[in-house]
């Protein structure tokens, strides 16, 4: 989390997740209860979520082509190419294909 939206000036506050509240002696799930803070216009908060939420879950339930390297370059036009782990971004956001 912080490796991706740090670099984007967002501030993290994550909590983690019990795997069942009534269970306590169970521990924690493997998910995360996570704030993002930042000031930022919608349209680039929409389009850092539209890239990066994929990137987090590192695998799309979908068929990836052509067309998401159109997406990925659309949405990330104004950001990636200055994020310090772009290489990773583009790479789980592409369903790790070195073809695309």
């Amino acid at each position: 989390m912080r490796r991706l939206f740090e670099p984007l000036d967002y501030q993290i506050d994550t909590t983690t997740i019990p795997l069942d509240p009534t269970f306590p002696q169970w521990g924690a799930s493997r998910y995360f209860g996570v704030t993002l803070t930042a000031t930022v216009r919608v349209r680039d908060l929409l389009e850092h979520l539209f890239v990066l939420l994929p990137v987090l879950d590192d695998d799309k339930h979908y068929w990836v082509g052509a067309d998401e390297v159109d997406n990925l370059l659309r949405r990330g036009s104004d950001w990636l190419g200055t994020h310090p782990d772009r290489e990773l971004i583009t790479r789980r956001y592409l369903r790790h294909d070195p073809r695309l």
